[in-house]
């Protein structure tokens, strides 16, 4: 079985459509899954212009749920 390591981020609907594919594709081949949480809004912080538009850090709210749940319940 070989695992595939996926880094999405709650907010983005590219990492959302990314994350389904990879599980439907698991569902008829030997995939295993792990799961990483990441921030579009942290890796880009640096940058003069907020590409995703969330100047009120909205959208760091979903990815902190995220780590939150994986440390207390696991990746799974």
């Amino acid at each position: 079985m070989q695992t595939a390591d996926i880094w999405f981020d709650p907010s983005c609907p590219y990492t959302w459509i990314t994350s389904r594919w990879l599980v439907e594709a698991a569902r008829v081949r030997p995939i295993g899954i792990r799961w990483h949480v990441l921030s579009l809004s942290v890796l880009n912080e640096h940058l003069d212009e907020d590409p995703e538009g969330d100047t009120e850090g909205y959208l760091w709210m979903p990815v902190r749920v995220c780590a939150a749940v994986a440390e207390r319940h696991g990746q799974e």
